[in-house]
Parts: structure tokens; C-alpha cells; sequence
């Protein structure tokens, strides 16, 4: 029997030079957050914390963290238990919609050409990757009237996208 090609590696699974959030930063000074900031993008690295968000540097280039086998790997993981990523911010947000019933609101700000659209994307993907069963059972679980069991489900990212990328 051949041997099995390793398997492919990840972007992610790269040493992460800086600090994943810099509110551990011992200096947080405006030039210690460019600094990490700095040192993270040049190892591609694009997101860093700080606290519960999320900020992302457009690297300009296409980078090997987005496969489905990436969005996995954030699934029912803390954040803190993963590097930081887009895919944490879906997994968070997904999470709290399905166990805690909880609306869930994602705010993507930056100027033109700053990524925007291309987050927005990685965040509905990356939610997909996982939630088939779980979207399943809220749309047939019981409920009062169609018009809560619409309530419950987490279909309308799509046209909030569009609305929010003009």
C-alpha cells in the first residue's frame, strides 16, 4: 500500500509571533499596538484582539486560512483556545444564536478596499461549515406561529451584507 501524502498544512498553523490581543500589550501605546501589529502582519498573521474584537489587516494577497478544514478546526472552541480568526467571530456568534437563543449582531467597519465584503463572506462560510444539523433543527423545532420559528433561525446574513457593502 502507498503512503498517504501528508496532509495539507494550514496557514494557521504557523508560529504567531506578538500578542494574539493586545490588551496584553505591556506598552499600549499607539506605537506598541503598530508595532504588533506590524510584526503579526509581516508573518501573515492578519488578525489580532483586542479584547472581544476582532482586527483584521488586509495582507493583500490570498492566504491558505479559509478552507473548510480551517472553520472546523474553531468549532466549539473558545476563542482563546484558537488563533484569532474571523472564523471565532462566526463560532461565537453561531453559538450564542443556537444554545443561548440569543440575536446576534456582527459589525465589519473599515474604508474602501479594507476587506470588508471579503470578511462578511468568510464569516457566512465559516458558520456554514458547521451549522447544516443545527440550522435544521430550528427551523422544525416547534413553535408558536411561523413567524417565531423565522425569528429563531439565522437566515438574513445575506441581505445584511449586501445593505452593509454599499
Amino acid at each position: 500500500m502507498a503512503p498517504r501524502p501528508p496532509p495539507k498544512r494550514s496557514g494557521l498553523d504557523k508560529k504567531r509571533p506578538g500578542l494574539d490581543d493586545m490588551t496584553l500589550l505591556t506598552k499600549p501605546t499607539p506605537q506598541g499596538i503598530r508595532d504588533n501589529l506590524k510584526e503579526r502582519l509581516e508573518a501573515e498573521c492578519i488578525y489580532t484582539y483586542i479584547g472581544n474584537v476582532l482586527v483584521a489587516a488586509n495582507p493583500f494577497t490570498w492566504l491558505q486560512i479559509y478552507s473548510s478544514d480551517d472553520a472546523k478546526r474553531y468549532m466549539r472552541q473558545s476563542r482563546l483556545d484558537v488563533p484569532p480568526h474571523v472564523f471565532a467571530v462566526a463560532e461565537a456568534a453561531f453559538r450564542a444564536m443556537t444554545e443561548e437563543e440569543d440575536s446576534q449582531c456582527v459589525i465589519i467597519s473599515g474604508e474602501s478596499g479594507a476587506g470588508k465584503t471579503e470578511a462578511s463572506k468568510h464569516i457566512q462560510v465559516g458558520d456554514s461549515a458547521w451549522k447544516g444539523a443545527s440550522i435544521w433543527r430550528l427551523r422544525h423545532r416547534r413553535a408558536p406561529s411561523p413567524s417565531a420559528r423565522s425569528q429563531r433561525c439565522p437566515c438574513h446574513t445575506g441581505l445584511l451584507r449586501v445593505v452593509f457593502s454599499r
